[in-house]
């Protein structure tokens, strides 16, 4: 927003707010969360209805299939949503049916959207050229370039304004959940009692060793993303893979909900995520 604050008094400012707002509880993160997405909702339907017409169809053909593979690890991270489930399923007070259909329409609407932002900006912005894709990659960074790169292409300042608060919207959105999943994984994993001062002190945890993280080593996010298609596998598909096997397998456990499929499903999901692992080394 054009406002240059030390790093230390930014991420710790930043974190202090999120940290306000975990420890205010679920039900406090939730509706708060419901306004970021109004805003970036709004954001999002302002540069559609811009974007749209502006639209190149020659721009969509796909020059080659080749690389297409390539994308997986990237597909698989950006719905690497599965970390908040057992949150929601607290919050949801185990109820299975309601799970299920948060689950279903919360992936449909990121996928509708994806979808179009794709269609968006790949049908604007070209390849190559003063504005293009291969600038904005050039530039290091994506999210200042995308916004400058329509700027020039559409003559319109303001789209840099909304793609601002887009960012901060999707920011925000995310870090409330991944925060909200990280605090209810110390909490269940330790078994503590979320007590006034319990809660503290999980909060620090939270959020603490992340903000000195971030100063020692600020490159450490962009480092780690080009193996977060390893690390999701690893931790999202592989892992509740073998905890199904033993607890179906070998416990025998009464289970509460069952998704269908059978072995069949959890050989396909195993060979998927061991593709993504490949492809990710192979990228690597």
């Amino acid at each position: 927003f054009g406002i240059d604050l030390p790093p230390v008094l930014s991420a710790s400012g930043l974190m202090l707010l999120f940290a306000v707002i975990l420890y205010c509880g679920t039900r406090f993160a939730d509706y708060l969360n419901r306004i970021f997405m109004i805003g970036l909702a709004g954001c999002f339907i302002a540069l559609l209805a811009t974007l749209s017409p502006n639209v190149k169809l020659t721009l969509l053909r796909p020059a080659s299939y080749q690389g297409l593979w390539v994308t997986l690890p990237v597909i698989v991270t950006t719905f690497g949503y599965q970390i908040v489930i057992p949150s929601v399923r607290r919050y949801l007070d185990d109820n299975i049916k309601q799970l299920v259909k948060v689950i279903i329409v919360g992936s449909t609407i990121p996928l509708l959207t994806y979808i179009a932002w794709e269609l968006l900006i790949l049908g604007v912005i070209p390849y190559r050229g003063t504005h293009g894709l291969k600038v904005i990659l050039a530039t290091g960074q994506p999210a200042i370039g995308l916004t400058q790169s329509l700027q020039g292409l559409l003559q319109a300042q303001w789209i840099g304004s909304v793609a601002k608060f887009l960012s901060f919207f999707v920011i925000a959105t995310s870090f409330i959940g991944v925060s909200l999943s990280l605090f209810d994984f110390l909490c269940d994993g330790f078994r503590i009692e979320r007590n006034h001062v319990n809660k503290l002190l999980i909060t620090a945890v939270t959020f603490i060793p992340p903000i000195f993280f971030t100063l020692l080593y600020p490159t450490a996010f962009m480092a780690a993303l080009g193996y977060a298609g390893i690390l999701v596998a690893v931790l999202l598909i592989i892992i509740p893979i073998a905890m199904v096997i033993s607890g179906r397998y070998y416990r025998h456990e009464p289970p509460t909900y069952r998704t269908p499929g059978g072995i069949i499903s959890i050989t396909t999901l195993l060979l998927f995520a061991i593709a993504v692992i490949i492809i990710e080394l192979f990228l690597s």
